[in-house]
C-alpha cells in the first residue's frame, strides 16, 4: 500500500495545490523521500475519511486525526 501511496504521490503534488505547498514545505526541512512518504500518508488519510464521512477529500482540512 505504501508502495502505491508513493507512486501517486508526484501526480497528485501536480494537481493539488494544498498537497504541493505541504510537499514543498517538507522537502525544505526533511528531504524529498520523508516528503514523499508524508504526501501518501495524506492521502491515506484523505481515503480514509472520505470512506468513514462520505464526504470529498479536502485535503486543506487540518483536523484529520494525527495529522
Amino acid at each position: 500500500m505504501r508502495w502505491i501511496l508513493c507512486e501517486i504521490s508526484p501526480l497528485a503534488i501536480k494537481q493539488n495545490l494544498a498537497l504541493k505547498s505541504f510537499y514543498q514545505e517538507l522537502v525544505k526541512a526533511k528531504g524529498y523521500g520523508k516528503a514523499t512518504v508524508a504526501v501518501a500518508r495524506k492521502i491515506l488519510l484523505g481515503i480514509y475519511f472520505v470512506l468513514k464521512e462520505s464526504k470529498p477529500f479536502n485535503p486543506i482540512r487540518r483536523n484529520y486525526a494525527a495529522d
